[in-house]
């Protein structure tokens, strides 16, 4: 395991999400900040380091359809966001990545509680299994919070709250078309919400989508590619195949081959793969809580995502070996090739992710001045990829060595010779994670120049385990255009950790956190983190923090 340590002073620092400072959101004065495709209000009173909320009604506003779509967009992920890339590793995942510090050191919560890390990425959440319907607003830190929320946090956190309060029956539906083809985006959701004198629920579905985009359908992706991956040979300087045989186009006249300016034989693999993966994403989500008497109540949050994929890379390309004097080598030394399995088809790729999340918690008072929340929770992702398409080079040479696999006319190789080469690889994989948790905040600790001072305090105790399991060829590291290696493993996690606001006067508040975490498997670490925010004047506020991060 990798130690990462940060180190951090701000000035005038945007965000944080301290707990003790969500009390006192509600009644904070704000200012409007302009974001692209949006405006948001910021908090800017309470607090040395303020939290930024989306609302419900600026996410619709957007026109944005999905969580990570939005993220995006917004000024504190402009750059560094993995979207669905057709044919990649990932081509399902959706990452957010503040301060352009990495997914990897971006944490996203839930309702304040951890969401698990996508297992086809290993180290990152993904956005793409939550649903946009199911979102009340949301919560984004931009300053490294390591001493409240423990590894991952370094550059920030993106809390998302999940609806509570609606009360009532919604549907929506709705449907987006671009000027250019491809990019569709359907989406539809339905919410049902009842409140009473002893709880309340919510429960919806939703469903969205977004269609595949294909490169040739880009300005910039119709000029036809030049690729040496067409039929090459490599031995004595680039060429066309068909120069052994004194014809330079043999080998070079089936659909997307072309013969280039230099010589070569090229493939312009534009005119049939895909730049970012079609998209479908569907969800069930509830939230119930019950009142058990004046001072406690029970909840219990529960959801089922699902997203699908399909993604399309151009058909497999390889570097192959030819032996003298066969069938594809009439000359008398071996020859290397550079060649495009065009005829075996695109590489296709299928993906199925599915997210569980049940929490149940019970919320109260021991007395008039402590609030106690905890709980158990239990989820796990499942992720399950097939590749359709790919090639097994030892196969490959060894028909093309003995002339079964025609190299100057692909096209016409027998359908049996083309299935033989190809192979259906996979991933299976899973992340899960249980915890138990709990928090105890006293209210009014003692009173200083700015009011009462707070204390939170809490423990946390969570079992990870990850599984990446690739195919067996493509461990062996035989399969042409994909590769991959299994990895796995689980570990335990105990956390301790406390925030102290003081408000040392009217215009001077000061907060010291500390967070200790335990693991099986990486070591132990202490973040501690101070902050301080000075108000001069009624519109000069001046913040700073210094604090240390981590990645476990």
């Amino acid at each position: 395991m990798l130690k990462r340590t940060k180190v951090s002073m701000a000035v005038l620092a945007a965000l944080s999400g301290a707990a003790l400072l969500a009390p006192t959101l509600a009644s904070a004065q704000s200012q409007t900040v302009e974001v692209t495709g949006s405006r948001l209000k910021r908090a800017d009173i309470e607090g040395s380091l303020p939290v930024t909320t989306i609302s419900r009604e600026e996410l619709q506003a957007s026109g944005s359809v999905t969580v990570a779509e939005f993220m995006r967009t917004s000024t504190f992920s402009s750059a560094g966001n993995f979207r669905p890339q057709s044919g990649s590793s990932a081509q399902s995942f959706a990452g957010i990545d503040l301060r352009g510090l990495g997914s990897n050191r971006t944490l996203v919560l839930i309702d304040g509680r951890r969401l698990p890390k996508a297992p086809n990425v290993g180290d990152s959440a993904d956005l793409n299994t939550v649903p946009m319907a199911a979102v009340e607003r949301i919560e984004i830190l931009t300053d490294g919070a390591s001493a409240i929320y423990g590894s991952d946090a370094i550059g920030g956190v993106v809390n998302i709250i999940t609806r509570k309060d609606f009360d009532g029956v919604a549907a929506t539906a709705g449907y987006t078309t671009n000027s250019q083809p491809g990019g569709s985006r359907p989406e539809a959701a339905a919410i049902l919400g009842v409140s009473g004198d002893k709880g309340r629920m919510v429960a919806g579905v939703s469903r969205t989508g977004r269609g595949m985009v294909y490169t040739r359908d880009r300005e910039w992706g119709a000029p036809p590619r030049v690729s040496s991956l067409g039929n090459n040979v490599v031995t004595g300087g680039l060429r066309s195949l068909g120069t052994l045989k004194g014809d330079p186009k043999l080998g070079c006249t089936d659909p997307n081959f072309y013969l280039a300016s230099n010589g070569t034989c090229s493939y312009n693999f534009n005119a049939v793969a895909a730049d970012e993966a079609q998209i479908d994403q569907s969800s069930v989500f509830f939230r119930g809580e019950t009142k058990l008497n004046n001072d406690w109540n029970a909840y219990l949050n529960s959801s089922v995502s699902r997203v699908k994929s399909f993604g399309r890379y151009a058909p497999t390309p390889a570097q192959l070996t030819v032996q003298a004097n066969t069938p594809n080598n009439p000359t008398d030394k071996n020859i290397v090739v550079r060649h495009r399995t065009a005829a075996a088809g695109n590489r296709d790729t299928n993906t199925d992710n599915n997210l569980y999340d049940l929490l149940a918690g019970f919320q109260g008072k021991v007395n008039s001045n402590v609030d106690v929340d905890f709980g158990i929770r239990s989820t796990e992702s499942k992720y399950i990829e097939l590749g359709r398409n790919y090639i097994v080079r030892p196969i490959l040479e060894q028909y093309v060595n003995s002339g079964a696999y025609n190299l100057y006319a692909p096209n016409a190789n027998d359908p049996s010779v083309l299935n033989a080469i190809k192979a259906t690889i996979s991933r299976d994989s899973l992340y899960s994670l249980k915890e138990v948790y709990g928090t105890a905040t006293i209210n009014n600790l003692f009173k200083l120049g700015g009011g009462q001072s707070a204390l939170v305090v809490g423990a946390e105790h969570r079992t990870e385990k990850y599984a990446d399991i690739y195919d067996s060829l493509s461990e062996a590291g035989v399969i042409e255009g994909s590769a991959g290696n299994s990895a796995g493993g689980d570990r335990k996690v105990t956390s301790l950790y406390s925030e102290l606001l003081l408000p040392v006067s009217k215009q001077v508040e000061v907060s010291l956190a500390a967070r200790y975490e335990k693991y099986s498997d990486y070591g132990s670490d202490l973040a501690p983190k101070a902050a301080v925010r000075w108000q001069p004047a009624k519109n000069l506020t001046l913040r700073a923090s210094a604090g240390t991060g981590f990645a476990a």
